[in-house]
């Protein structure tokens, strides 16, 4: 009666690394983060202590935004 929901597609290495190098190779895109579901920092341009607070500063703005 019910139809399975869909799974997420698998992200491979691969497809990470093509998405990373797409983004960075952007005009004007100064850094990169790609982050895991968890929120955690994949991938960054930026140096590892940065590449963790910079994710913590968008879901602060995230969670006050949805307050409003």
């Amino acid at each position: 009666m019910f139809l399975d929901t869909p799974q997420k597609p698998p992200r491979t290495l691969r497809y990470v690394e093509k998405a990373f190098d797409l983004v960075k190779s952007k005009k004007h895109v100064r850094d990169v983060v790609i982050l895991n579901e968890s929120g955690h920092p994949v991938m960054s341009t930026m140096d590892r202590d940065d590449a963790v607070q910079f994710p913590d500063l968008f879901k602060l703005i995230e969670e006050n935004w949805n307050t409003l």
